[in-house]
């Protein structure tokens, strides 16, 4: 009965064991499926690429669709640009041609004893007739002059407030005032150069010629227009004229004396050509007479400045014929 008793005993605790050993299998069993559950989520998640989704295709193909039309537009507007710039210049080159026919058509047989330089501040146009003719500049000399005059104060060469003393060999008749002033004390140079351009004298030339020193203004004179010049004549052909004035007018080297010899320009007392026809307060301008050559050039301030420089030689009633010539051309930029 022991013995049965001993075996009975034996078997419920192997029995006992077995459950244990069960139970902790299935505990470690169900660990090891959860801990792969989660690492197969994990290398789901991981493995997850947002690139290969259709919603990122879909703003890819958005965002092509609005680059496409962005550069449908950028092209047009450049077209649309190009093509209005076009028709600017073709309208800006029509009206140089039409204002030129009706300059042709005014001088008629008179064409050859004119030269004109004409251009269009606004629209870079312009024309020359003979512009490359020399005529003698007389006083219209007197604006590239001062210009040159100018540039040497602001290089310190020259001072403002210095005067220069009068010699007998700076007397010349003609237009001027100084021939009936004292001149026995020192002129200031500011004073010499407002006479030369308001009254076109001739004493106040001279004066300033002898202080700038005639070589070395012949010699600023070609260097400004990038080219050689007669050195022996006072010669200049419109083109060329033109260039002096457009030099004048943009003033790249912002010289502040340039703003106050066209001021003085403005002021000069004779009105018988460029703005005769033209409102005299919008005219920056300077006459010349030589004998059989008359001219005047300038700047006309109208709503579309422009520049003009009329050269004559031998032309009967000049100073009318210069006087409707700016006319014309004044009437097409009002």
């Amino acid at each position: 009965m022991k013995h049965i008793m001993r075996r009975v005993g034996n078997f419920l605790k192997t029995l006992a064991m077995l459950v244990v050993i069960t139970i902790v299998g299935l505990f470690l069993w169900v660990q090891n499926d959860s801990e792969k559950s989660k690492a197969a989520n994990n290398e789901k998640e991981t493995t997850y690429n947002y690139y290969d989704t259709d919603e990122y295709g879909k703003e890819q193909m958005d965002f092509v669709k609005k680059t496409a039309a962005l550069n449908r537009k950028e092209i047009f507007l450049q077209e649309q640009k190009k093509m209005e710039k076009e028709k600017s210049e073709e309208e800006a080159q029509k009206l140089q041609d039409d204002i030129q026919q009706k300059v042709k058509q005014y001088l008629g047989n008179n064409i050859s004893k004119v030269g004109i330089g004409y251009y269009d501040i606004e629209t870079g146009k312009g024309f020359s007739i003979n512009g490359d003719k020399y005529f003698t500049a007389a006083s219209t000399v007197k604006v590239q002059m001062n210009m040159i005059l100018f540039d040497m104060i602001r290089e310190g060469k020259i001072n403002i407030d210095e005067t220069v003393k009068y010699s007998q060999d700076d007397y010349e008749g003609g237009t001027g005032v100084l021939q009936g002033e004292d001149k026995s004390k020192p002129i200031p140079i500011q004073k010499l150069s407002d006479y030369s351009i308001m009254y076109s004298d001739n004493i106040a030339t001279n004066m300033i010629i002898r202080k700038i020193g005639y070589s070395e203004m012949k010699k600023r004179f070609a260097d400004k227009l990038g080219h050689s010049i007669p050195q022996d004549e006072n010669v200049v052909t419109p083109n060329e004229e033109l260039a002096f004035l457009k030099m004048l007018y943009n003033n790249k080297g912002n010289n502040t004396y340039y703003a106050r010899l066209i001021s003085i320009m403005k002021t000069t007392v004779f009105h018988d050509r460029l703005d005769k026809y033209v409102p005299q307060n919008i005219v920056a301008h300077k006459v010349g007479d030589y004998g059989e050559f008359i001219n005047d050039v300038g700047i006309v301030y109208s709503s579309k400045p422009y520049i003009i420089a009329v050269y004559t030689k031998n032309l009967s009633n000049a100073n009318e014929i210069i006087a409707n010539i700016n006319k014309i051309i004044y009437n097409y930029h009002k």
